[in-house]
This record gives C-alpha cells, sequence and structure tokens, in this order.
C-alpha cells in the first residue's frame, strides 16, 4: 500500500508531465507558423539562445 507521500509525489510528478505538455501545445497552437518562422533560421535560432543565456539575474547583481 502507498503511504501518503509517495501518493503525493506521484500526483505532483503527473501534474507537472501533463503541465509541461499542455504548455507546449499551447505555445505550438497560438505561435504555430511564428514559431516556424522563428526557429527556421539556425543563426537566429543561436542568437536567440545565447541572448537569452546572457541576461543578468536579480541574484547577480550587488
Amino acid at each position: 500500500m502507498l503511504d501518503l507521500q509517495t501518493a503525493l509525489y506521484f500526483v505532483t510528478a503527473v501534474f507537472a508531465f501533463l503541465s509541461a505538455v499542455l504548455g507546449i501545445l499551447a505555445v505550438n497552437t497560438l505561435f504555430k507558423d511564428k514559431l516556424r518562422e522563428l526557429f527556421s533560421d539556425g543563426k537566429f535560432f543561436i542568437f536567440f539562445f545565447l541572448i537569452g543565456k546572457s541576461e543578468p539575474h536579480m541574484d547577480d547583481q550587488d
């Protein structure tokens, strides 16, 4: 028999998985043509990825 902690962990994992899948489907449905256009150019995709990684975070500032 499952104890409460194991059951809650399982439910949390299932909801996290469903949230990720539904989020990807929602973004794909809402921005289908724009996403295809945006990620068709490999150079722009790499630039976009690097810019996203180089933004300073709030905890990095003194």
